[in-house]
């Protein structure tokens, strides 16, 4: 069984990306390649950071430890 964890909302909103353009691909529809741009507090104002979206899926939990 997958450990989970709690997460701050700058990594799930990375890992929603990941998961849309995964489940678009596997419908046909090509991801568009262009990464994730977030916005952090920085003093009176907000840093843009982008990130690329990994879209490699990851193997079954079954497949790397049977049971």
């Amino acid at each position: 069984m997958r450990e989970h964890r709690n997460r701050p909302l700058t990594e799930l909103a990375s890992m929603s990306r990941q998961v849309i353009a995964t489940l678009l691909s596997r419908c046909g529809i090509p991801d568009s390649a262009v990464g994730l741009t977030q916005y952090f507090a920085d003093g009176d104002g907000f840093t843009p950071r982008t990130s690329t979206v990994s879209l490699d899926d990851r193997p079954p939990m079954i497949t790397l430890r049977p049971r």
